[in-house]
């Protein structure tokens, strides 16, 4: 067996979502063709090598209790033991409690479609997470974004299979960053192009990559052929996903204001007659 054993499988894997990406430049329809390598970068790579305690949704809105509502996410990582607000056959509705993050994909991601990306999952991150049990025994909690977390904070990635170069990118980022620097828990956590490479955050005085950004931090661009990027990617995923949790989601909650119906009679149990 080689040294490098997953390194060389995902090198595989790269060379076969590139072989099916560019079969599918003879769809014309640009929805058909976006859905179609949404399901590619899913059955080929994520399915089998996202942590396996988090479900992974197709084309899916996100709600919050307030009536926060996040636009159509093309992949949202959620808590799999959690019903959906809506399930049909090709949409769901999901709560904002139960989803640990989403993925944006795009056939070719240039720097306008970055942004518009970022501020789209920087719309999601937003959403507020109210409906949850009270928690039994001891509370668990993080630290992600500068700050404590008693929930656990969603994460928002990017992913393109081809794009303008890592540098052309980072310009774009480093544009539409400045519209959460004082909020770093907005941030995209990632970008990854499979053709061109990476752009991920890093401490600015160790250079120490970061899966998600703390106040201050820089990002880095990093040239890196298609089965690195999955390499890194994979690593990513699992620092995101592998200890999701929630402290229980409350459904309750979600039927605020609605009726059970109107009160007709109640009855006290009485002890039998001995």
């Amino acid at each position: 067996m080689s040294q490098n054993f997953l390194a060389d499988t995902l090198q595989r894997t790269a060379n076969t979502m590139l072989a099916e990406y560019d079969r599918t430049r003879d769809i014309q329809h640009r929805g058909s063709k976006g859905t179609v390598r949404e399901t590619l970068v899913l059955n080929h790579f994520l399915k089998k090598y996202m942590p396996r305690n988090v479900d992974l949704l197709k084309s899916s809105e996100v709600a919050s209790l307030d009536g926060g509502r996040s636009a159509q996410m093309d992949l949202v990582v959620a808590d799999p033991s959690a019903p959906f607000l809506l399930d049909t056959d090709d949409h769901r509705v999901v709560a904002a409690e139960t989803a640990f993050g989403v993925i944006e994909v795009k056939s070719f991601l240039s720097g306008s479609e970055l942004k518009a990306a970022y501020r789209k999952i920087a719309s999601f991150k937003a959403l507020s997470k109210t409906a949850y049990k009270s928690p039994l025994g001891t509370r668990q909690w993080l630290r992600a974004y500068g700050r404590r977390w008693e929930t656990f904070p969603p994460a928002g990635i990017i992913f393109g299979y081809d794009g303008d170069s890592v540098r052309s990118l980072g310009n774009a980022m480093a544009e539409v960053a400045q519209e959460y620097q004082h909020e770093p828990h907005l941030h995209v956590d990632s970008v990854w192009v499979l053709k061109k490479g990476s752009l991920t955050w890093a401490d600015p005085v160790t250079h120490n990559v970061r899966v998600c950004p703390e106040p201050g931090d820089a990002f880095r661009a990093l040239v890196a052929k298609p089965g690195q990027v999955l390499m890194h990617l994979t690593a990513h995923l699992h620092e995101h996903f592998a200890n999701a949790w929630t402290p229980g989601f409350r459904i309750l909650d979600y039927f605020q204001h609605a009726s059970f119906g109107n009160h007709l009679q109640a009855w006290v149990p009485t002890p039998p007659e001995t």
